[in-house]
């Protein structure tokens, strides 16, 4: 038996030539099912780079969680934030009374009599009632009333310890983003 020749390379099989797509050889169905894969792969490359980048802002927001959690600690024992909060010095520019007649009552009672009309509409900006209310106190409202322009407006919450939305004494993020609910405040403000 006769060694092969090492510069000798044997004959590519013809049906496994490539051909470009659009040359006419190749029918157009199967050209546009690869052109459909490659479409799906591309996709599915930036899906997983997504996916990566996302992967890796939640370890980093763990991070800095388990980073503030131990910042909480003295000795290995959780300190209660309701010990270690203070209250406001401030008077509040709006109690939770207040806040209550905004979200159930009348809000020309709750905002002054230049809302009062507001009432006779079917359709207003409300903020929820219980349980879903999350604001306790508005401490400031930087807006022109009834301007239909822009401010601001500074809340709090106070957060108890048998409060219903907690989840192993900690509150939810789902919680936490709701909690800016007063922009419907400030909105029904503005006018």
């Amino acid at each position: 038996m006769e060694a092969p020749d090492e510069g000798h390379r044997p004959a590519e099989d013809p049906s496994l030539v490539s051909l470009p797509l659009d040359s006419g050889v190749v029918p157009a169905e199967l050209s546009e099912a690869v052109r459909a894969a490659e479409t799906t792969i591309q996709t599915h490359e930036a899906f997983l780079r997504t996916a990566q980048r996302t992967q890796e802002l939640a370890q980093g927001e763990y991070a800095r969680q388990q980073e503030f959690i131990r910042a909480l600690t003295v000795d290995g024992n959780e300190v209660s934030v309701a010990a270690t909060a203070r209250p406001s010095a401030a008077t509040p520019v709006m109690d939770r009374d207040q806040l209550m007649e905004f979200a159930i009552g009348s809000i020309g009672r709750a905002l002054g009599e230049h809302f009062a009309h507001v009432d006779a509409h079917p359709t207003r900006v409300r903020l929820p009632d219980e349980p879903l209310m999350l604001v306790d106190r508005v401490m400031e409202i930087e807006a022109e009333a009834q301007s239909m322009s822009s401010g601001r407006i500074v809340t709090e919450h106070d957060v108890l310890e048998d409060g219903w939305y907690l989840d192993g004494g900690r509150l939810p993020t789902c919680i936490a983003v709701e909690a800016g609910q007063a922009d419907l405040l400030l909105s029904g403000y503005l006018g």
